[in-house]
């Protein structure tokens, strides 16, 4: 037929035809792969490795008039298109050109195929939803598209049993209220420390709420941008496989890139978040790149394979008649459920069919192409594939002369393993086969992090002694661990840490693509820009302290994902073999005896090489049987048997900042009364301090000295660094080089050094252009023109010195204990930081009330703090420093 068409001889081509007649549709199908294939791929710079193809503008009409006047070609139209390389209408990725690589028209062809079978499949309700993207996007709005994910928070209520009720905290967190459902006492939200609960029946914490009860999953395209889909997994979605989940996606997407050739408007009506109808078909086709990709992933198998697989399934649709599929109803997409439904539908019809025993069927497949004439010109190939095979007339003196040798051969690999597991369970028609080891094949990405887990532990709990009460959060993040390894005090310390470290860093390589993820399932949410971060010499430390906000959250998530993932799998290990269940262990304890610990390469392929047949035939490919029963008693008793569930308990490091509250400034002023210094004695301080360090070293100092005085008291005539050494027995030495501040002060002035200390690093910080103030960023509102400039002018009847440390006092303490209050951001500043005064008894800046603007709010704060800072800076001369 393929020459026939190239020398227009249209006898030939229905003489050809009248041998498929009664195929139904596989024969218009045929003939339009064979016009795509030979015409169509003409404009192309070569084909199969021979030279371009031209046919006269004589023989194109000759094929355009037989396309009108045939009885075979129901789809003309369509049909014509691809004779004259207009198939892809708005869709410039679609049209054949000299410019594009091999790559390209390969996936090309796939997508065309997919276009022609849904063409003809009009009638087929089981591909209806395809068909329906592809020629009618507009009936497919607010319809579930096939793959797209789901509200996984409403799966989880759906899947706990027992009576709760569901809360959110007031960043939207859920969490939930056992027995009555009442809350009795008031707790942190594991996610963001935020109160949750409440201290009576039905008295909820400020913020907290009972949780949605709407199902947000979205309707139409979801995936958001292809770029966002980079470090993608090939994981099962609802009832689907990761191979059936790739390849319902990928014909999805050339259903919709389909109909972006007419209608980009309809389909870009279909896409969230929007994009422009002009982006639909690029966007679209850079989608089937990732699918394409996931495939292979999925499959295990070659991008060539994946193709080949495709083209299967695309026949394998054409075989089933309409009758066949009678009882699927229309509305397949009306619903999650029906959605679900048609997915597994669909993957039983034409997915399972193939899928069964493909090693064998792309090995038949392969040898086909390339004994064909017209495709298997090109020798490599045939040499790879095992085409041909040679003879030797003389003796072979050497192996590195033998082609054989060369030939490729399929590794075996844990990916190889589960790929055949997979095709093993299709061969026995879905039913489970060795459940234990499926579920741990399913699970050994992140399974093989969990060797790393003690020394995470370990690594947390030195964290947390050295720094625990010790740093503020932007210190922790500007500080480099290759910094703090080059801080530590000996070499074998050094070491020590650095192996935590790399223990930490690979584990955090294995999951940190499923942590992005987790928060769906009831875990941490980390942002994803902190996820796709690789741990290296430059990391910032504030990434391995255990915190539950800023980038400390990445070090507590890691810990609870590889709890989760033991107990997880352990309670489904004790489901499935009906065992007994494990013991607990507290993480503390945790040794790897505790855990499924082991190495990929040194533990667990040795033992899949053992329980493998490996065939090196020449000409029947690479042939690997498993004995998978064998295989997984030896897995269960050597990784599974006798470990530990552990308890759900990650040990936290507060940020010194967290540690300072009212309370503690409260007390310490009823222990020992407090005197201001004297604006002398501030400014000698602060000229004396000549860095950054000296200023955060001295306030961790005082830091100390106040957690004890606010318990115990003191004398208030003592010297502060006299407390420090005599009677909090700390090193004299140690105190020269932490403690800088040279005035003699006493206990009584400690408060006033505190908040002097306090605004003068948050103020050096500020003049940084660094962050001085973590978290409150509902109070970011900028000042307007007009509000800077009468803020300027109130500062010249001001004490400046004075505002900046009241000011910044009000900030780190005052505010966080309103923070959550409802309408503080509308607050009047210059009246809340009176009455905050006049409530704590504490300094009144003179001509405050009278000359501040009131136009100023709290959440105007962080604005008002820069501009001050930077006119006290700019009018420095006017104190004398």
């Amino acid at each position: 037929m393929s020459q026939s068409l190239l020398e227009g001889d249209m006898k030939s081509v229905e003489s050809v035809l009248e041998v498929f007649k009664g195929e139904g549709e596989l024969t218009e199908v045929l003939l339009m792969l064979a016009m795509y294939r030979q015409i169509t791929m003409r404009h192309a710079d070569n084909v199969d490795g021979g030279q371009k193809i031209d046919i006269d503008p004589e023989t194109e009409q000759m094929l355009v008039d037989f396309i009108k006047n045939s009885g075979h070609i129901k789809r003309k139209e369509f049909a014509e298109l691809l004779i004259t390389n207009k198939q892809g209408g708005k869709c410039s990725e679609l049209k054949v050109t000299a410019d594009q690589p091999p790559s390209h028209h390969l996936l090309s062809t796939v997508v065309i195929h997919a276009l022609i079978v849904f063409e003809c499949c009009k009638q087929s309700p089981m591909v209806k939803p395809l068909v329906s993207l592809m020629a009618d996007p507009h009936a497919m709005n607010n319809l579930y598209l096939p793959t797209m994910p789901e509200d996984l928070i409403m799966e989880a209520r759906q899947a706990i049993t027992e009576k709760v009720r569901w809360y959110e905290c007031p960043n939207g967190h859920p969490y939930t209220i056992g027995e009555c459902g009442n809350p009795a006492m008031v707790y942190k939200c594991k996610d963001c420390n935020a109160p949750i609960g409440g201290k009576g029946a039905k008295q909820l914490e400020h913020g907290n709420k009972p949780a949605r009860k709407e199902d947000t999953t979205q309707t139409g395209h979801i995936l958001g941008p292809p770029e966002n889909r980079q470090d993608e997994k090939a994981v099962p979605e609802r009832e689907m496989s990761a191979t059936a989940n790739a390849i319902i996606r990928l014909l999805t997407h050339a259903a919709m890139l389909g109909g972006s050739t007419k209608s980009p408007e309809d389909i870009a009506v279909l896409i969230n978040p929007s994009i422009i109808a002009t982006e639909v078909p690029s966007f679209l086709w850079r989608h089937i790149e990732r699918d394409v990709h996931l495939l292979t992933q999925a499959c295990g198998k070659s991008v060539d394979d994946s193709y080949l697989i495709i083209h299967m399934i695309l026949q394998e649709i054409l075989k089933q008649t309409p009758q066949d599929q009678s009882q699927h109803r229309q509305d397949f997409l009306n619903t999650k459920e029906s959605r679900s439904a048609w997915e597994s539908a669909f993957t039983k019809a034409y997915i399972d069919p193939v899928i069964q025993g493909i090693t064998g069927k792309l090995q038949k497949a392969n040898s086909a192409i390339h004994n064909d004439n017209r495709l298997g010109t090109n020798r490599l190939d045939r040499l790879l594939y095992e085409v041909d095979q040679e003879t030797y007339n003389e003796p072979i003196k050497s192996l590195y002369d033998v082609a054989s040798v060369w030939r490729y051969r399929s590794k075996i690999t844990i990916a190889h393993l589960t790929q055949f597991l997979d095709e093993s369970s299709y061969a026995v028609h879905r039913k489970e086969k060795c459940k234990v080891l499926k579920e741990f094949l399913n699970k050994e990405r992140m399974l093989r992090a969990l060797k790393y887990l003690p020394d995470i532990i370990h690594l947390q709990q030195l964290l947390i002694e050295k720094y625990h009460r010790n740093i503020d959060e932007h210190e922790a993040r500007n500080i480099k661990l290759k910094h703090f390894l080059k801080g530590l005090p000996d070499v074998n310390t050094r070491k020590r840490f650095e192996k935590l470290l790399r223990s930490f860093g690979t584990a955090w390589d294995y999951v940190r693509s499923d942590i992005a993820t987790d928060a769906s399932r009831g875990g941490l949410l980390v942002p994803k820009e902190s996820c796709n971060q690789v741990i290296h010499e430059n990391t910032s430390l504030g990434m391995i302290l255990p915190t539950r906000k800023g980038d400390g959250i990445c070090s507590t998530a890691l810990v609870e994902f590889l709890i989760n993932i033991q107990n997880e799998f352990l309670e489904k290990y004790t489901k499935i073999t009906e065992g007994p269940e494990p013991e607990e262990v507290q993480p503390c304890d945790l040794t790897t005896a505790d855990l499924i610990a082991y190495d990929p390469e040194k533990d667990l392929l040795p033992m899949v090489l053992s329980h493998c047949n490996y065939s090196l035939e020449v000409g029947r490919g690479t042939l690997v049987e498993y004995d998978l029963p064998a295989l997984e008693r030896q897995v269960e008793d050597r990784f599974i048997n006798g470990k530990a569930k552990i308890v759900r308990k990650v040990e936290q490091l507060v940020f010194r900042e967290d540690s300072r509250d009212s309370a503690v400034f409260e007390s310490l002023k009823t222990k020992l009364p407090q005197e201001p210094l004297s604006k002398a004695i501030q400014r000698q301080i602060i000229s004396e301090l000549r860095s950054l360090p000296e200023v955060s070293d001295s306030l961790a100092c005082l830091d100390i000295a106040i957690g004890f005085l606010a318990s115990c008291g003191g004398k208030p005539g003592q010297l502060i660094k006299k407390y420090l050494i005599e009677t909090l027995k700390m090193d004299g030495d140690e105190m020269k080089d932490t403690i800088h501040v040279k005035q003699p002060c006493p206990l009584k002035n400690v408060l006033s050094l505190w908040k002097l200390l306090a605004a003068e690093k948050a103020k050096r910080l500020t003049l940084n252009l660094q962050d001085p103030f973590n978290g409150m960023y509902e109070f970011n509102d900028e000042l307007t023109p007009e509000q800077i400039q009468d803020l300027h002018t109130a500062l010249r009847y001001l004490d400046v010195d004075s505002l900046v440390i009241e000011l910044h006092h009000y900030i780190a303490i005052g505010l966080r204990k309103r923070q959550d209050t409802e309408g503080v951001s509308e607050w009047g500043l210059g009246d809340t930081l009176s009455a905050e005064r006049e409530a704590t008894g504490d300094y009144v800046i003179h001509g405050f009330e009278e000359h501040f603007p009131s136009s100023i709010s709290i959440k105007h704060i962080r604005s008002t703090w820069k501009e001050i800072v930077q006119y006290q800076h700019k009018d420095v001369k006017r104190h004398g420093f």
